[in-house]
Order: structure tokens, then sequence, then C-alpha cells
């Protein structure tokens, strides 16, 4: 599962209303909020682990003579193993366990009142809900890009002008979605290179 730091907050805050609704936790109101920034916590630091790897990768490869780019997810998973922290694509049940821990730590939830199973579902099914994989993101950029190519014969695959529209098409999805901030990418915004006269 990919998580997008943008989203936590929205996927945390369904989470918690859902459980409530369906009678899954017991919350006062006034630890609403806490409770929130609880369930946040758990994908904040797996974000900051997972960048961290990240980080140790890049380094591994700097720092080897023999290493280049081209091996960094092998990088990647070799730190991962060595860390026993799974990355995006296996990372659902070490999510539910961060979740039930915290879930029974907390002194924002008053109760639970059902078994592990019915709580794992829901936090899966919300999770699945609002953060969009890497497969549906791909999908959507290429179905985009092939209507795209039918009207601008000039932008062929495998072009610069294909590499620079395909990443500004992901770009806007992922802005649309929620999935990046737009301050950061007002550049795309900007650039009418392709728009029609």
């Amino acid at each position: 599962m990919r998580i997008y730091e943008n989203l936590i907050p929205k996927v945390s805050k369904e989470f918690i209303k859902k459980s409530i609704n369906n009678g899954y936790l017991m919350i006062d109101k006034a630890n609403l909020k806490a409770a929130q920034n609880d369930v946040e916590s758990i994908f904040r630091a797996y974000l900051l682990n997972l960048k961290e790897i990240y980080k140790l990768a890049k380094q591994r490869i700097e720092k080897s003579d023999e290493l280049d780019r081209s091996v960094s997810n092998k990088i990647r998973k070799q730190i991962a193993a060595e860390k026993k922290f799974p990355l995006e694509k296996y990372n659902e049940e070490y999510l539910v366990k961060q979740l039930l821990a915290i879930l029974f730590q907390s002194d924002n939830i008053d109760d639970i009142m059902v078994d592990d199973n019915k709580i794992k579902r829901m936090f899966l099914e919300t999770c699945n809900k609002s953060f969009i994989t890497t497969e549906e993101l791909n999908r959507e950029v290429e179905k985009r890009m092939f209507y795209l190519s039918e009207y601008f014969p000039r932008i062929k695959k495998g072009t610069k002008d294909w590499k620079d529209k395909e990443r500004e098409i992901r770009t806007r999805l992922e802005i649309a979605k929620g999935l990046r901030n737009p301050e950061y990418h007002d550049r795309y915004r900007q650039n009418k290179r392709y728009n029609r006269k």
C-alpha cells in the first residue's frame, strides 16, 4: 500500500468515524482529534522509516564504486530486510499491527468493542478506498497518454516530449487526487506547450 502524506489526516479521520459509527471503538467526543492523531502517527512513523531506508540506500550507492542507481531497488530491499521493515508492497500486516498496538495503548480510546479481525478489515478497507495504488495511477496516466497521442501525433512514445507530458499528466493527477501539494508544482500548470490553440 502506497501512503500519501497529504491523505493521512483524511484516512485517519474516516477510520475513527467509521469505527465509532459501527460500534467498534468507544471514544469520548473530547478525545476524537487526539484519537485521530494516534492513527495518523502510525502512517507518519512508517513514512519516516521508509525515508530512512531510501537515504541509507542512496548512501551505500554513493560510497561504492561498483554500484550505480540501477541497483537502488535491490539495495532498498536488502536494507529493509536487515531492518525487518516492509516496503510499500508488503506493508499492510505491519500497519495493522501498529494500529492494534496503538489502539490498545492509547489513553484516547475508551474501549474496543470488537475482535482484531473486524478492526483490521475496516482499517484496510478505509486505506484501500483512499490511498490510490501505483498501478491504478499508472493505468490512468497510460489511458490519458493514449488519447493525447491520438490528437498530437508529434508526441511519440520514448521521446522527450512523451516523457515530459507523461510527467506533467502524472503530477496533475496526483494533485487532483490530493496526493501532492499543488504549490510545489505550479510549473506544470503554467506549461501550455501542448495546449490546443
